[in-house]
């Protein structure tokens, strides 16, 4: 009998460290790929966006030496890129934004839900909160601002386009059918719902840190009730 308990209790010690060692493996492959995803995307971003602003910088030129149609081959040709990037990546970077969004969120809840129990005798606990509340909030930033910088330096090599159309008056409406025909205006979204701007991201994480603020303050106050009521 004695025996079997001590079986029993090494196999339970047993599952105990292979659940935890499991869960550890999953979290950094999960944070791993997370990780190595919003940095393409960064990458890729980084990239569109110097495409249209050297594209907006040396239209002028082209301009100036009356390359009409070699311009508007250009633009279509960064314009098309961008659209298949969005296309490839608008999902990626939705699931990443919306990680961010709920870990962000839920950091923050249990902060400010367990400060006041937990703050005077775990300091390892408040610095594991805030440094996810800073690392959630930093995948948000870096995504965001860099889906804003594209569709920003896209929008100016599309104004640059358009002065072809004002510069060159008597070809105006060859040209104005000409860019309506070969380009459209593409810009990096997420998952075709919403354009990424930073107005987009001021708002989100506003909302984000406010609610999780809000409702993590209100359970602490009712926890603080009842262990009242409780004594």
């Amino acid at each position: 009998m004695n025996q079997s308990n001590i079986v029993s209790g090494n196999l339970k010690h047993f599952y105990a460290k292979t659940r935890g060692a499991a869960n550890f493996i999953m979290i950094f492959a999960l944070h791993s790929l997370f990780l190595s995803v919003t940095a393409y995307y960064i990458f890729i971003c980084k990239c569109l966006e110097s495409f249209h602003r050297e594209f907006a910088y040396r239209s002028h030129a082209l301009i100036t030496k009356n390359s009409q149609q070699r311009l508007l081959i250009i633009y279509r040709e960064v314009n098309e890129t961008t659209s298949f990037a969005d296309d490839i990546l608008s999902y990626p970077a939705f699931t990443t934004v919306l990680n961010s969004m709920i870990g962000l969120f839920s950091f923050a809840y249990h902060f400010i839900y367990h400060f006041n129990f937990l703050f005077l005798s775990n300091y390892i606990w408040l610095v594991n909160h805030i440094a996810g509340i800073i690392l959630y909030s930093t995948f948000l930033l870096v995504v965001m601002l860099s889906g804003a910088g594209v569709n920003q330096a896209a929008r100016m090599s599309m104004e640059a386009s358009e002065d072809l159309l004002w510069r060159f008056p008597q070809d105006f409406l060859k040209l104005m059918n000409t860019l309506r025909k070969r380009s459209s205006f593409a810009t990096l979204t997420l998952w075709k719902i919403y354009t990424i701007e930073k107005s987009l991201f001021i708002s989100a994480i506003g909302s984000l840190v406010t609610y999780g603020f809000l409702l993590g303050t209100m359970g602490s106050i009712q926890n603080i009730d009842s262990n009242a009521n409780a004594t």
